[in-house]
């Protein structure tokens, strides 16, 4: 008896998205050193100062607090964050 290969495809496109969203991270960050953080998964910046800023994600909030922290890079979803970072927390 020969064997078949059977590919494992979803009928419908849309469920199989979900599951693989619900799987996949939506935060990410990156740290370069404490001078620079990129944040992928950024939805808004809900507080933005020198000192503290807040970003809002699907999966919940990041405060990074710091010292002459400017806003580099904003657009499709990442911002990178660039000055003295003291501290990232998730809240």
């Amino acid at each position: 008896m020969k064997k078949q290969n059977k590919n494992i495809t979803c009928g419908r496109r849309e469920p199989c998205r979900r599951a693989l969203a619900a799987v996949l991270p939506q935060l990410t960050l990156e740290c370069i050193e404490k001078y620079e953080l990129l944040v992928c998964g950024c939805r808004k910046i809900e507080l933005y100062s020198p000192e503290k800023t807040v970003i809002c994600a699907h999966s919940g909030k990041v405060c990074v607090r710091g010292e002459g922290i400017c806003i580099s890079f904003l657009g499709g979803g990442k911002v990178k964050l660039s000055g003295v970072i003291n501290a990232i927390e998730f809240i």
